[in-house]
């Protein structure tokens, strides 16, 4: 499942726990249940976590976390 990817991904930056809440808000952010999440979600996706990334990793690390989830 695609949300479950992406929170394997989230997990060594951010923790198993922010990483699964923050697949979950953003998901329903771009209209979407975390369930229903396609590949083509995750350009937009990535991009909307893009600001809690940077908060949380700093600007580099988000960029390039938004960069490999809009291809995972």
């Amino acid at each position: 499942m695609i949300a479950e990817k992406v929170q394997q991904y989230l997990t060594p930056l951010i923790g198993a726990h922010t990483a699964r809440v923050a697949v979950r808000t953003f998901s329903e952010k771009i209209g979407k249940k975390p369930e229903s999440l396609s590949s083509q979600d995750l350009p937009q996706l990535a991009t909307s976590m893009e600001g809690m990334l940077k908060t949380l990793c700093g600007a580099e690390k988000a960029q390039r976390a938004v960069k490999e989830i809009s291809t995972l």
